[in-house]
Formats: structure tokens, sequence, C-alpha cells
């Protein structure tokens, strides 16, 4: 069976985006994983 997942665009700031890339860096982790959280 396969399983279907939906896609969803965010748009964020140029703050928010280099706050959450930091974060996801610092973490060891992909920005992906780090908003499904």
């Amino acid at each position: 069976m396969l399983a279907y997942l939906q896609r969803t665009t965010v748009k964020l700031s140029d703050e928010l985006d280099a706050r959450l890339r930091h974060e996801a860096e610092r973490r060891g982790t992909t920005v992906s994983e780090l908003t499904r959280e």
C-alpha cells in the first residue's frame, strides 16, 4: 500500500527563514524535519 503525503507551502520573512535554517543546522537536522516538529 502506498502512502500519500500532502505538500504545504509556507511563506516566511527573510529573518524567520534565517533563524529556522540556523536552528536546523544547530540541531543537525533539516529545515523540513524541524518544521514538522
